[in-house]
């Protein structure tokens, strides 16, 4: 839905964004312990059938964080999250 503009569940081309904050409680998620450190979280609805997609905003302070969490599973820079 980010880049292709439309629906994978129902091929609509009618999506809207909610860009995130990390001034609104709703558009951030915590990326430690206590939540000092946050990712921000931008959605795209499906006006059609409600479907939604999230995307952290990859912001240099993400970056780093992202790449610490995999350095931690032994992970190299080129694999996947899960």
């Amino acid at each position: 839905m980010k880049v292709t503009n439309h629906c994978p569940k129902c091929d609509s081309h009618q999506i809207v964004k909610f860009e995130g904050s990390q001034y609104k409680q709703h558009t951030i998620a915590a990326t430690s312990k206590w939540g000092i450190n946050v990712a921000v979280i931008d959605r795209y609805f499906c006006v059609s059938c409600g479907y939604t997609e999230e995307y952290a905003q990859m912001s240099p302070k993400f970056l780093k964080w992202a790449k610490a969490e995999l350095r931690k599973k032994g992970n190299g820079p080129r694999d996947e999250f899960v």
